[in-house]
């Protein structure tokens, strides 16, 4: 009570624990880089992250860091890649039907 009647004394104390790796202005450093480069790697990050400071960071906790501001990692679907069989298939039957909304307009009226 004592300390909420106080001007001022709402904020947050010190808390006990660890402090983190890495501060807060490189965490959004990399968080810019990495949306800028979407192909870089945790590792690659870590890489930069480490080549700068006397301090090394672990790939886990560059993991955890992004994670914290919503950028996961995901692996890119694969789909399969199209013979040229297959190509000019598709271009046949598209040219075959390219006229398909003027005839469907003529049917509607």
């Amino acid at each position: 009570m004592k300390r909420h009647s106080e001007p001022g004394a709402n904020s947050d104390r010190k808390r006990s624990g660890r402090p983190r790796a890495t501060p807060e202005a490189d965490v959004k450093f990399r968080r810019v880089n990495s949306l800028r480069d979407r192909g870089l790697t945790v590792q690659q990050l870590q890489a930069q992250l480490n080549s700068g400071h006397s301090k090394q960071v672990s790939a886990s906790a560059v993991k955890r860091r992004l994670c914290a501001v919503s950028l996961t990692g995901h692996v890119a679907e694969r789909k399969p890649l199209l013979r040229s069989q297959n190509k000019t298939k598709r271009l046949a039957w598209t040219m075959k039907r390219q006229d398909w909304s003027y005839c469907l307009r003529l049917h509607l009226q």
